[in-house]
């Protein structure tokens, strides 16, 4: 990817995101406002593991 956002979830019950390599490209500028991995809104049952983020970055918001 070459944004920062990986995943958004607004109110949902039950998600898995698991086993991804995640590898930051520059060849293209970011332009998203939002800097944050995986955003979650409202959401319960959220599994978020076993990933790999090739530049360590693995930031979670919950609201």
């Amino acid at each position: 990817t070459f944004d920062r956002p990986v995943l958004f979830a607004k109110s949902i019950d039950g998600l898995v995101f698991e086993n991804n390599v995640i590898r930051q490209n520059t060849d293209y500028p970011a332009f998203h406002h939002n800097k944050t991995r995986f955003r979650l809104l409202h959401t319960r049952n959220v599994k978020i593991e076993k990933n790999n983020f090739e530049d360590g970055d693995e930031s979670v918001v919950r609201e």
